[in-house]
């Protein structure tokens, strides 16, 4: 469905980057596309470099807008991968490959949200320099056409890591996981202290999964005759399956699930019974989420460490207010250092950034409230 030409292995001979799709009235919208490089050979004319499939959109990942490709782009050694989608809310995506030392490794990105032309969140990579750039502003609808579009609340720097392989990058990017059709089980493993029968697990492809990369698979489950949650870790390469955490009646739902070099992160929420007191001055109790908490430990379960709590409330406290608000983490771990985003419902978004041992927290900055 596309092609680019370019001399990426400087023989003086051209190669091509392309993208294939299936074709045909039955084929389902969320069929994986191909792209792949076809490298010239003085031998046999052209040789197939790489292919894969977790790199580019299919057609229904494109939103209300449809379907969300945009054709590639190529320079000397480099392509482009490009989409575009969304509806009122829109987004675009760029991701450039550059080849070298007989490979392909992610070399730039660029995405972008927000609403009508009004960029909103910003996300520039670039691996050469080993700097990311981050940029968000608050999602205030109706005064956006008001907003200054060069200027942004929150702008920050963050270390980066090696550059990606091309095959790396597919399997981290945030979609890879919808492009899964198998993953086999050899052997089954319980964490120390998780009360559950081998017959209640739920696998990865029947379970929600939080996040991939080319080594682990992390996903959550719950079963029919409780109300707890478990995180179980998935590694590929040997086929192993860990249940490695669960849920408690305080601390009921995972969040921000994500590996990095070897080890496990996550955040659970932290619920306790507390007073709301709205208007009428009428005190009620409620059982409520006032923290979450973030977590370390191994892919086994073990070596498991708290690194961050954020608090709204503490058990039994008497709030005026008819509610607490909706609490969340999101995470970042890039260049040794986690970057952490806290959203609270109705009040600034505080940013902070330390080290993977939860040690040197530092604010980076507070998101304004959209209102």
């Amino acid at each position: 469905m596309d092609t680019v030409a370019l001399d990426y292995n400087q023989d003086g001979r051209m190669d091509y980057v392309g993208v294939l799709q299936m074709e045909g009235s039955d084929i389902p919208l969320k069929t994986p596309r191909i792209l792949f490089a076809l490298a010239s050979s003085e031998e046999s004319g052209y040789r197939l470099d790489f292919q894969d499939e977790n790199l580019i959109r299919t057609r229904d990942e494109g939103g209300v807008f449809g379907d969300p490709y945009v054709p590639l782009t190529a320079g000397e050694t480099t392509f482009t991968t490009n989409a575009y989608g969304g509806s009122a809310w829109r987004w675009s995506e760029a991701y450039t490959y550059a080849y070298r030392d007989g490979g392909w490794y992610l070399s730039k990105s660029h995405t972008t949200y927000g609403y009508g032309p009004m960029i909103t969140s910003e996300t520039l990579d670039d691996y050469e320099t080993g700097v990311g750039i981050r940029r968000e502003r608050r999602s205030d609808i109706e005064n956006l056409e008001n907003l200054d579009s060069d200027e942004f609340d929150l702008d920050y720097q963050v270390r980066l890591d090696a550059p990606p392989d091309i095959v790396q990058a597919g399997k981290r990017w945030w979609l890879s996981p919808d492009r899964l059709t198998d993953c086999p089980v050899k052997t089954i493993t319980i964490a120390d202290g998780i009360d559950l029968d081998r017959s209640a697990i739920t696998l990865p492809l029947d379970g929600a999964i939080h996040y991939r990369d080319e080594n682990v698979i992390l996903y959550t489950f719950s079963t029919p005759a409780s109300e707890t949650n478990y995180l179980a870790c998935y590694q590929e390469y040997g086929q192993s399956l860990t249940v490695a955490a669960q849920s408690t009646e305080e601390m009921p739902n995972f969040d921000a699930c994500l590996a990095y070099k070897g080890k496990i992160y996550y955040a659970m929420d932290v619920t306790a019974l507390v007073h709301l007191r709205g208007a009428d001055q009428t005190s009620v109790p409620s059982m409520d989420t006032v923290a979450q908490k973030l977590f370390r430990m191994n892919p086994d379960g073990s070596g498991k460490q708290e690194l961050f709590e954020y608090r709204i409330a503490a058990p039994g406290e008497t709030i005026d207010d008819e509610y607490l608000p909706y609490l969340s983490m999101s995470c970042e771990i890039t260049g040794d250092e986690i970057i952490l985003q806290v959203y609270v419902g109705g009040r600034p978004h505080p940013y902070y950034r330390m080290d993977l041992d939860g040690g040197n927290v530092r604010e980076i900055s507070f998101l304004p409230d959209e209102n």
